[in-house]
């Protein structure tokens, strides 16, 4: 096992699962590169490939014996109803990991098991010296439940910002229920 195999196991369980692409990004290498290093972490059993949708890259999981090299167990179960939404969570973190000089972050499975919330924000990146809340909406959520989440962020000291990434179709409505606090940001998922 080299650092940098440690390093990608780490990545994979900080998020649960991970695609190909995203595992280039990470490590700033060719697919064709990062294919070879995951079909030889593949190969010796520290991670396993599945295949959910038809022309998109495959996922990759850490096995129990690839999770010992990080600070978690694996992934219970892969759930197909979020992984999208769970793809695209990473998809942001890796879009705004250079733009804002992340200087720590948790995801939503690393905050889920550290403290007990009423709201669990998809990621908790700390910049500046600040905890800035990611949230990652694909669909539209009723006006009750986004009124809860905006009301958690209210009585939370510790997060000082939100940002939303959301389809142009939800960004009218996401800035409806936020329109008047300005600890809130709301941009485009690209």
């Amino acid at each position: 096992m080299t650092k940098r195999d440690i390093k990608i196991l780490k990545f994979i369980n900080r998020f649960g699962k991970v695609n190909t692409d995203q595992i280039a990004a990470y490590l700033e290498v060719s697919k064709v590169r990062t294919y070879q290093i995951m079909q030889r972490l593949k190969k010796s059993g520290m991670v396993e490939l599945v295949r959910v949708f038809h022309n998109e890259p495959g996922i990759y999981l850490c096995t129990s014996e690839g999770a010992k090299f990080t600070n978690q167990e694996k992934l219970r179960e892969l759930h197909i109803a979020s992984l999208k939404h769970d793809l695209k969570i990473l998809d942001v973190f890796l879009n705004i990991r250079d733009e804002m000089q992340i200087e720590s972050f948790m995801t939503e499975r690393e905050i889920r098991k550290s403290v007990d919330l009423e709201h669990f924000p998809d990621l908790l990146i700390k910049y500046s010296g600040e905890q800035i809340s990611i949230e990652v909406e694909l669909s539209r959520k009723s006006k009750t439940r986004m009124e809860a989440i905006r009301n958690f962020y209210l009585k939370t000291v510790f997060i000082k910002k939100v940002i939303y990434f959301v389809p142009k179709s939800l960004k009218t409505y996401i800035e409806s229920i936020y329109h008047e606090y300005d600890f809130i940001e709301v941009r485009d998922l690209v």
